[in-house]
Order: C-alpha cells, then structure tokens, then sequence
C-alpha cells in the first residue's frame, strides 16, 4: 500500500515538474466567474507555453502571442528559473478558453505582422483581457510572477500602470519578490 502511496505521489509531481509546453490541458473556466463575458473580440486559448507565452486560434489559424510590457521567469532555461512553474500554472488556471488581443497604441496596422518579437518562433506582442475584464499582465505583476520588461527603452501604454504593480508586489513581499 505504501510503495502504491508513494508512485502515486511520485508521478504527481514529475507531472508538475514537467517543462513540455503541450503538457497542461487547455485552460479551465475562471474561477469565480460570473459567466458574463466581457470581451469584444475574442480569441480561442488553444495552450498555455509559459508564463508569458500564449497560443491562440483567431480566425482559424494558430498563432503564439507573447504579453507585452512583462516578463516571468524562464521555464525552458536550464534548471528552470524559480517561479517559472508558478507563473505558467497561474496562467493556465486564470486565463480561461477565450481573451481579448489588446495593441499597445505604439503599434502600427495590421499588428498581425509588425508588432512581433524577434524569437525563432516570432509571437505577436499584446496585452491579454481576461473574460472577467481584468488584464493578465496587470494581475501576474500584482502576484509577483512577472517583472516589467522594457525592450530598447521603448515607452508603452501600461508601462507606468505596470511598474506601480511591479513596486506593490516587491514592497508585500509576494511571489518572486519574497
């Protein structure tokens, strides 16, 4: 009874420690919503990559966006960064199966092409809205799994917004910031 105790345990938590980006099922409802949506023009949440990293399906096609104006600690680094885990676990529990695309206002038309990073895979730069409303970068900084990223000195739309949330997560002490 105790070895079957203990592989049961044990193959919990190398399910958790895995770092393979197909690995978590799509993305529960959000907890505690009241069913009513907010979004204007929603996308599909195919899954969650990291803290930071997102596919979607919007018109039929598959794309990875990445979360402007943050950053969370690398999951694919090697040994993983502490919180990597955390952050892509609070994603994939709070994000929902549709959000809203939001472009920074520095962003010319069409964003689909020009508003990309520069990673092998290049991910569409934009800040997610949760179907409660709420913005995804907003709340990941507000529990300290995420820090204000800030390419080439550039100004954004949220980057004050965001840098306030960043100082409240280090001055309570949470997440990464303990």
């Amino acid at each position: 009874m105790r070895f079957a105790l203990s592989m049961c345990i044990a193959i919990t938590i190398s399910a958790c420690l895995t770092t393979d980006d197909s690995a978590l099922p799509p993305p529960p409802p959000i907890p505690g919503d009241s069913g009513v949506s907010l979004l204007q023009d929603p996308v599909l949440v195919l899954r969650v990559v990291d803290g930071d990293t997102i596919v979607i399906e919007r018109n039929g096609v598959e794309d990875r966006i990445r979360l402007k104006g943050i950053d969370t600690p690398e999951l694919f680094a090697s040994p993983p960064e502490p919180f990597s885990d955390e952050a892509r676990i609070y994603v994939n529990n709070n994000v929902g199966t549709r959000i809203d695309l939001q472009f920074d206002s520095g962003c010319p038309e069409p964003p689909e092409e020009l508003c990309r990073d520069s990673q092998p895979v290049p991910r569409l730069l934009t800040y997610v809205r949760l179907a409660n409303g709420s913005d995804l970068g907003a709340r990941l900084l507000e529990v300290g799994l995420a820090k204000v990223y800030v390419f080439n000195n550039e100004d954004f739309d949220r980057k004050q917004q965001y840098l306030s949330l960043e100082a409240e997560a280090k001055s309570n002490r949470v997440g990464q910031w303990q």
